[in-house]
């Protein structure tokens, strides 16, 4: 018996969430590691602090994103089973 696997419309979402999630999460940790660090040594008080809320939100996006994928791709594939004829014991 062979099988064969492909993915539904909600099996490809998950896979491009799976692909997509980590890259914007690292994506987003590396541009506010970079504006962090271009800052330092120049604060002279505490107003001059950025407000990170919005990169803390997107690296959660990226990171449920990536945890919601995985029952995606799961839940999101089809199987086709074909039966090879039999040989009734015969050999060849």
């Amino acid at each position: 018996m062979r099988f064969k696997q492909k993915f539904t419309r909600l099996g490809k979402w998950g896979l491009a969430l799976f692909i997509l999630g980590p890259c914007v999460a690292i994506g987003t940790r590396e541009w506010l590691n970079h504006m962090l660090t271009s800052l330092r040594g120049n604060i002279r008080n505490m107003s001059e602090i950025p407000d990170v809320t919005m990169y803390h939100i997107l690296i959660t996006a990226g990171a449920i994103a990536f945890l919601a994928s995985i029952p995606m791709m799961i839940m999101g594939r089809e199987y086709e089973g074909t039966e090879q004829p039999k040989d009734n014991g015969m050999w060849r």
